[in-house]
């Protein structure tokens, strides 16, 4: 049920979409399908991209068919590294954590929403954020934060916060690296 894409658009912004469909099995595939042809589908007959309004289209499809007896969080963005401004929505995935370089604090989205697939006419909202360099923007699933100890203590949003601003001096992929090293021990 988890899935993630990323586009170069014509302009060079980079649209980024992550989402989490309930459940298991071939039923929430076939939601991750209709969410990946919907935005591809919207990227290519649009010049202006907006995450409330891709949102609002896939909730929208979602709704409007009957047979479909799941929900679906997602977060996406659009990234222009020419003015390295970010634009975001979120339909109840969870914060976006942002590490700012030049105070070296990690800080987290407000934006909320409610998940797709639970009320047609539901309105999402569109965050901006300027980014420096050095900043990092770091994007997961629930598969990350509800991951148990032999405790079933979770990983959970303070620990991916705290290991974001230990690893910020490191490059994209040792932070992946580290990241996945600390969930496998954390969980044995």
């Amino acid at each position: 049920g988890d899935y993630y894409d990323f586009q170069v658009m014509g302009d060079g912004r980079i649209a980024v979409l992550i989402s989490d469909v309930s459940g298991k099995s071939i039923s929430a595939s076939l939601v991750m399908v209709l969410i990946k042809t919907v935005v591809s589908t919207y990227l290519k007959l649009f010049n202006t991209i907006r995450g409330d309004t891709i949102i609002r289209t896939i909730n929208r499809v979602m709704c409007g068919e009957a047979h479909i007896d799941k929900f679906a969080t997602i977060i996406f963005f659009v990234f222009d590294p020419a003015t390295k401004s970010l634009e975001f929505s979120n339909g109840g995935h969870g914060p976006l954590f942002v590490y700012r370089a030049d105070r070296k604090v990690c800080t987290a989205s407000k934006i909320e929403g409610l998940p797709m697939g639970i009320e047609e006419e539901n309105v999402y909202k569109l965050a901006r954020l300027q980014l420096n360099s050095g900043d990092i923007v770091m994007l997961y699933t629930d598969g990350i934060t509800e991951c148990w100890n032999q405790v079933k203590e979770e990983f959970g949003l303070k620990r991916v916060r705290e290991k974001l601003i230990e690893y910020a001096d490191l490059n994209p992929k040792e932070i992946i690296e580290n990241f996945v090293r600390d969930l496998d021990e954390f969980a044995s």
